[in-house]
């Protein structure tokens, strides 16, 4: 119904009624992310998340989420750069969870990225057993002593970095299970003031 108010589809909307539809589509959005992110992280504790692995092309998966969030970036004013280098292939993954990683660590990007600022994604090949993914950004970073909260479910940083956003508290924890399902590991590198950079690795096969 707020997506028909939105497009008008009941004819013209006041200022402050648009205000409103736009503000309970969004808490619409956050209540249904919640949900599944819960859901997904119930299934990982619980031993009933399983991954189907298929042969994926990592740079293509990548583009692919770009797409989703380009948008929202020029929105904000934020340009996106990806650097892929070209010894990547294909590597053996659940693409879909996959890209599910890759949204919530492009979503926190952004989030918490001034307007004017820039995010970085790189894929590489360190090893030619593994493959590292980064996603960098010049965000207002984390203070060291509160990196050990980001990966724990509904696990809320205090005010100095959430005072104009809010999330779940789920999106990292759930990108850290699901990383590890592939037999993966993920951290984090950030300097308090000078942004972040998140790192993930993934077996090839």
């Amino acid at each position: 119904v707020t997506d028909l108010h939105k497009d008008r589809s009941f004819g013209e909307l006041k200022e402050k009624q648009r205000s409103y539809a736009s503000y309970i589509r969004s808490s619409g959005e956050q209540l249904l992310r919640l949900i599944s992110e819960i859901l997904d992280l119930s299934r990982i504790e619980a031993g009933r998340a399983a991954i189907k692995l298929d042969k994926i092309e990592l740079a293509n998966t990548i583009k692919d989420i770009l797409l989703i969030f380009k948008d929202r970036a020029a929105n904000n004013n934020i340009k996106i750069t990806i650097e892929i280098e070209k010894e990547i292939k294909s590597i053996e993954a659940d693409e879909q969870k996959i890209k599910q990683v890759l949204s919530n660590l492009l979503s926190n990007a952004i989030k918490f990225s001034p307007a004017g600022g820039s995010i970085h994604i790189r894929a590489c090949a360190p090893q030619t057993d593994f493959v590292e993914v980064s996603v960098e950004d010049t965000g207002i970073g984390i203070k060291s002593e509160d990196i050990p909260k980001l990966f724990k479910p509904f696990s809320h940083l205090e005010p100095v970095y959430t005072k104009t956003t809010k999330g779940t508290g789920l999106g990292l924890a759930l990108a850290k299970r699901l990383v590890e399902l592939h037999g993966g590991k993920i951290w984090i590198e950030s300097e308090y003031g000078k942004g972040s950079k998140f790192i993930f690795t993934l077996p090839v096969r």
